[in-house]
């Protein structure tokens, strides 16, 4: 499992494996949702993103929880137990357990993206996308503590559901788009008003 301590140097060999592995099984994550407060819908908006890396063989996802421990980037490891049949041949048979490995949340993102982004190939544009958000956002909160998105953070997360929606071979759950849209919208008619 993961070495808590980050005591061995991460080869660039295991680098290159483990951009590999994100490429291939893994998935840069950036979800949006509404903030809510006494059940209501407020104008505003929660980011969470994530790097994930599902596979059926533990070994796998423990090297990759193991790589990303030893720089010091937390990772969740969970096994997911899944339901229905598969079939081999004409026999039935069970799923088999679902590992994953799950780095959520700013400032973990942040360091796995700096470490393994440049390494990306399939992944490399979304994950420049959501590293420039995080960078982003970092930078207004350092000067204005607590600040709240305006329609330059907003524009960046349509542009990375956008990305998200057009490059998905499922084709990405855009159900918050229209409302992202409506938010940038509603900050760049307040913006017009406060510049006239």
């Amino acid at each position: 499992m993961a070495n808590q301590q980050g005591t061995l140097a991460v080869t660039d060999f295991e680098v290159g494996w483990l951009a590999g592995i994100i490429d291939g099984e893994g998935t840069i994550a950036f979800s949006v949702y509404p903030l809510r407060h006494n059940g209501k819908i407020l104008q505003d908006v929660r980011v969470k993103p994530q790097i994930i890396v599902t596979n059926t063989d533990k070994c796998l996802i423990e090297k990759v929880a193991d790589i990303f421990g030893r720089r010091q980037i937390g990772v969740h490891f969970q096994t997911r137990t899944q339901h229905g049949r598969s079939f081999e041949g004409n026999k039935p048979t069970k799923y088999r357990p679902l590992h994953v490995t799950n780095i959520s949340g700013f400032l973990r993102a942040k360091k796995a993206l700096e470490f393994v982004g440049p390494y990306l190939v399939s992944k490399k544009a979304k994950a420049d996308l959501v590293l420039r958000y995080i960078n982003q956002r970092e930078l207004k909160r350092s000067i204005n503590h607590g600040a709240s998105l305006d329609a330059q953070d907003i524009r960046l997360i349509r542009d990375i559901l956008i990305y998200s929606g057009e490059n998905s071979v499922k084709g990405a759950k855009t159900k918050h788009l229209p409302w992202i849209e409506g938010l940038l919208n509603e900050h760049e008619q307040r913006g017009r008003r406060q510049a006239a």
